[in-house]
């Protein structure tokens, strides 16, 4: 095969990886828009999920005794959905609440990654 023809065949092979990582950006992007979305209706729904979780904690620890926190919560509700995926794969509105949850998580994460950096 000749250096030309050998450039035209890499080319379209390029071609189609990128088009295939433009689709898979897009389909990723797409569905945290929709989480956002989620988050944004619950927040305005129930409160923001730092101050729930911290009450969830606050309520669960004085009713059991056991020490929790917001993250450990979110944790839970965690578990609680994915029990449920378990139970019926079938239903979209589970893994939208757990890729949520998901998303509360790295946000507690981040919260206190950067109380542990002022203290430092």
């Amino acid at each position: 095969m000749c250096y030309l023809a050998m450039q035209e065949e890499y080319k379209k092979e390029y071609e189609a990886i990128e088009k295939l990582l433009k689709e898979s950006h897009e389909a990723v992007h797409g569905a945290e828009d929709k989480t956002d979305a989620l988050l944004k209706e619950k927040a305005q729904t129930y409160g923001q999920p730092e101050d729930f979780f911290s009450q969830l904690a606050t309520a669960k620890e004085a009713i059991t005794g056991i020490p929790t926190s917001p993250s450990r919560e979110v944790g839970y509700m965690i578990l609680f959905k994915t029990i449920r995926f378990i139970n019926n794969p079938n239903y979209q509105d589970t893994l939208d609440d757990i890729e949520g949850y998901a998303r509360i998580a790295k946000r507690f994460a981040q919260i206190n990654e950067d109380k542990e950096m002022k203290k430092e």
